[in-house]
């Protein structure tokens, strides 16, 4: 995958001076398509949480297969179209990108600090305290109706979702989603945009599982709106993806882990 902090121009081929990018998209198709890469989640997570709800399990099964292929599929088709109409996406350059190590101090900075306070809060005062209740039910009910069972199948759910599932995420939201977003906007609105985005089809899960009146799925879905935010700040600043996937990783085993006392332990 193409580096985005990458510059507009080809300083190699003209000395250091700056000279026009190849044959970039139109901006109104680039827009278009960062329309459609920021809603097309939330979309596609109502239809499945809502629309299919009460259908046969395979319907649900297929639905939420075909639509997260389709979703993963969609920026190799961009890319893909790009290239056979002899396009790229240039973005702006970044003349000072963060350094390796402190690139690594700042994701850590703040995934661990998140799941410390994921943990305390939750271990020692949510579920305690039966805040958790209501979620810890309706999150039982839909993975037991996907023969999650056992404390082992819940480990490899977890591990599905916070290695692989959060790599693709980072790859969707961060390298395509707020890719586009950059190309047309600054990075403080396209983080903001893309990480608000990024938020909405949480949100909608969230509202279901807790309630759409409980203030806990508001502060959560706020807290991934700046995690998405922030993500997507450190891939630019960073030049790395995989350092936004780390920070993304290590906040989702943390959710999984209490996820595991909410719905399995008790």
């Amino acid at each position: 995958m193409e580096n985005p902090i990458q510059s507009r121009y080809d300083r190699a081929e003209h000395g250091g001076s700056k000279a026009p990018s190849v044959n970039n998209p139109p901006d109104r198709l680039g827009a278009l398509v960062a329309i459609v890469a920021l809603t097309y989640p939330v979309a596609y997570t109502y239809v499945y949480f809502v629309g299919v709800a009460g259908a046969p399990q395979i319907v649900q099964q297929v639905v939420y297969s075909g639509g997260k292929v389709l979703q993963f599929a969609m920026p190799l088709l961009w890319i893909g179209w790009l290239w056979l109409k002899g396009m790229r996406i240039a973005n702006d350059t970044q003349d000072a990108p963060l350094s390796l190590g402190r690139s690594l101090a700042i994701a850590l900075g703040f995934s661990l600090p998140t799941v410390a306070v994921i943990g305390v809060a939750g271990g020692l005062w949510l579920l305690p305290a039966g805040y958790l209740d209501v979620a810890g039910r309706e999150i039982r009910e839909k993975i037991l109706h996907y023969g999650i069972t056992t404390p082992l199948r819940y480990a490899l759910l977890g591990f599905f979702y916070s290695v692989i599932h959060s790599y693709l995420e980072e790859y969707y939201w961060r390298w395509f989603a707020f890719r586009q977003l950059r190309r047309l906007t600054p990075l403080a609105p396209a983080a903001i945009i893309s990480g608000i985005a990024f938020a909405a089809h949480h949100v909608l899960v969230l509202g279901l599982f807790f309630g759409w009146g409980s203030p806990l799925a508001w502060l959560a879905g706020v807290s991934v709106a700046v995690g998405g935010a922030f993500w997507a700040w450190l891939y630019e600043r960073s030049g790395r993806l995989w350092m936004a996937w780390l920070s993304h990783m290590v906040i989702d085993i943390g959710v999984f882990g209490m996820g595991y006392w909410m719905i399995l332990a008790k």
